[in-house]
Parts: C-alpha cells; structure tokens; sequence
C-alpha cells in the first residue's frame, strides 16, 4: 500500500464550504424592516427589535473564532452567498443580505414567543438586490470578510418598503468559510 501526502492543500482550502444555510418567503405584507432568515416559510414573523416577537426563531450560529484557525499560512474567510426566488409579480422593492450579531433584550417574550435583535451587519458581509424582475431567480454573493467576534450571529436582510399586492419570493442565503490570503 502506497500512501500518498499531500503537502501543500493551498487549492483545497481555496474552496468555499458551508457553515450555516437558512431561507425563508417574503409576502405583500411585508413592509420596510430587518428580518432574519429561519428555517420557516415565513421570514416575517422574525422581525429585529419587534417588542411582540415571534413563534419561529432565526437560524442561530453560534462564532467561535479559535474554531476556524489560519491552515498553512492561510487566514480563514467567510462570505454570505443569497438567492431570491420571484413569483409573476416584480417586488420593485430591494433587500440587502448580510450576517447580523444577535441578543436579545432583557424581557425576551411572553408566552409562547422569543424576541431576537439584530446588531450591526458585520462589515463587508452585504449582498444587495435591487428590484428583482418577475420570475427571476438571483443570486449573489458578498466579498469576503474577517471571521468576527464570538458570539451568536444570523442571517438577515433589509427591506426598503412594502412589496406589492401578489407579491412572494422564495429566499435562501449561506454564510460559507474558506482559507486564503
């Protein structure tokens, strides 16, 4: 038997690899917020800082720096990558994707609901679409971006106002690791 070892994994660590996927709809009731994306078909429900909160929680991932260590010189990476779905009717609205830190407030939900709050989104992790045509479907990625501080993190995004009668969309996003320099 013949073992082979491979000494420089420069090219395999090039390579982008899931660490966290989410998705979620968006509907002509949705008006200009910040969402998070969950597992759920409706992103609606985890609006950031709403006093009420909601049922269905966002997809949490929980960073822990030491976890993602620089591989033979290489510095780890993250970007988010994010795909819309648009049904026949345009949104002529626009989201923009990014990784949000999360907390949550000191009365943290009633009954039967938990309250999220989005922070700052972590700088460079942004994807826009703007105006998406019916129909289309789209996808984008942002550049990448230094892993950020320990902590709880989610996907989320911005809207820029109420999308119109008939309106939904199909959302998914990832936010995908790599080494490189």
């Amino acid at each position: 038997m013949i073992l082979r070892t491979e000494t420089n994994l420069a090219p395999l660590l090039n390579l982008y690899t899931n660490v966290l996927q989410c998705y979620a709809s968006n509907t002509a009731t949705d008006g200009a917020n910040t969402y998070f994306l969950s597992g759920n078909s409706n992103a609606a429900a985890r609006i950031s800082g709403s006093a009420t909160g909601g049922t269905v929680p966002p997809v949490l991932y929980y960073i822990q720096a030491a976890d993602f260590p620089t591989v033979q010189g290489l510095p780890p990476k993250m970007r988010v990558t994010a795909q819309m779905f648009v049904n026949d009717t345009a949104p002529t609205k626009s989201w923009v994707f990014g990784l949000y830190p999360v907390t949550t407030p000191a009365t943290s939900g009633a009954a039967g609901v938990r309250i999220y709050t989005a922070g700052t989104v972590v700088a460079g992790s942004t994807v826009t679409f703007t105006t998406p045509a019916a129909d289309s479907m789209s996808i984008g990625m942002s550049a990448d971006f230094a892993v950020p501080a320990d902590g709880w993190y989610a996907i989320g995004f911005t809207l820029d106002g109420t999308l119109p009668a008939n309106n939904f969309q199909n959302l998914q996003a990832f936010l995908q690791c790599r080494n490189a320099s």
